[in-house]
């Protein structure tokens, strides 16, 4: 239903579609294909596209039995318990590989929990808020040797997603970079003004599947604008591949990638 403000109203009932439709444009599916499809063939593009991105962490899809306690955890909402086998992965797999074998099937499990009904919003937030405690913690050790150019890390207005952020964060300070963290929701002109004010190398912005649109693509286009042409504006995030076909900005799809990128940049 079209409001007389041009506004579009949705049923309750359109929105797993709808976000299942936002999914695979962000994962590089042309829309007029998307939107087209039927609900068997939309979930045939996502599970196509998800296999060859779940590859990125191990060369595996993420083994659910692997994953059982920490979700288990998670649906107690046993914070004690949640931290203390994150702490152990990481102590076992190492930072990089802990972030791309453990994190990344975590997060995308929990997503499909909350899709299906089986988790809620209530336990979204309480992993959400548990994790970016841990990948603080983590970051903190980086963040007291690092010496190396600053990078600002950032969301923009309407994107309250920050896992991937505090991910980002933490693999750039491996690499020695230095990190401002403005974290979620920061206005286009703050982190410019920021950037700009403290001599930034460069400036990293996170994008989600819900934020990833015309709204998004105009605040990318003003802080663009407001940084120098010498300080890259790097995107990642399910939806970097849609934001990048718009503004000139720096893709980086993966977190190999963005860890490569900053060796770069410390070099």
């Amino acid at each position: 239903e079209r409001k007389p403000s041009g506004h579009r109203v949705y049923a309750p009932s359109c929105v797993v579609r709808l976000r299942r439709m936002a999914e695979a444009i962000a994962r590089g599916h042309r829309a007029s294909t998307v939107v087209a499809a039927t609900d068997a063939q939309l979930a045939t593009l996502l599970d196509v596209t998800r296999v060859t991105s779940d590859t990125r962490y191990d060369g595996t899809p993420p083994d659910d039995d692997a994953l059982r306690e920490h979700l288990d955890a998670i649906a107690a909402f046993d914070g004690d318990k949640l931290t203390r086998l994150l702490r152990d992965d990481a102590a076992r797999l190492g930072t990089m590989e802990f972030l791309r074998a453990r994190m990344s099937p975590l997060i995308a499990h929990v997503g499909d929990a909350w899709h299906a009904g089986t988790l809620h919003v209530r336990h979204e937030h309480f992993f959400t808020q548990r994790v970016e405690d841990v990948l603080r913690e983590f970051r903190a050790s980086f963040d007291a040797d690092a010496s190396g150019p600053l990078v600002v890390f950032a969301t923009l207005p309407g994107e309250r997603h920050g896992l991937g952020l505090q991910m980002a964060a933490l693999v750039v300070a491996m690499q020695r970079c230095r990190v401002l963290y403005l974290g979620v929701d920061t206005p286009a002109t703050e982190i410019a003004d920021v950037a700009c004010d403290l001599g930034a190398r460069a400036v990293a912005i996170s994008i989600s599947v819900a934020s990833s649109g015309a709204a998004t693509h105009e605040q990318l286009e003003t802080l663009r604008a407001r940084l120098p042409r010498r300080v890259p504006l790097v995107v990642g995030g399910a939806g970097a591949a849609a934001a990048a076909e718009a503004v000139a900005v720096t893709p980086l799809p993966d977190l190999t990638a963005l860890s490569d990128w900053a060796a770069g940049v410390a070099a």
